[in-house]
């Protein structure tokens, strides 16, 4: 929650500073994905930051990423705000690059 609640500050205080609405990132992923949701439970990726001793991020989907259980990546992602007319916008997230895959036992 910690790590959606930052990403959330820092894509308002972009779009409040007229800056880009979108930004990179390094992330961790998880070797194994959770089932979240409100309604519908669907995979999502967990994730944090490698300095990070604990998952503290729920991702639904990675564009670009090609998942596979039971190896944990680091990745360079791309961020996007994307303004829907709601008041929750939507946040999406496009691999770049994949800097590290490790097995995982």
């Amino acid at each position: 929650m910690k790590g959606l609640f930052f990403l959330s500050t820092l894509l308002l205080t972009l779009i409040a500073s007229g800056q880009s609405n979108q930004f990179e990132i390094q992330l961790v992923i998880a070797s194994e994905q959770i089932q979240c949701g409100d309604q519908v439970m669907t995979p999502c990726f967990q994730a944090k930051k490698a300095t990070d001793p604990y998952w503290t991020m729920t991702i639904e989907a990675i564009e670009n990423f090609e998942f596979e259980a039971g190896y944990e990546y680091l990745l360079d992602l791309k961020v996007e705000h994307i303004s829907n007319g709601q008041l929750s916008p939507t946040v999406r997230y496009t691999a770049l690059s994949i800097l590290e895959k490790t097995a995982m036992e």
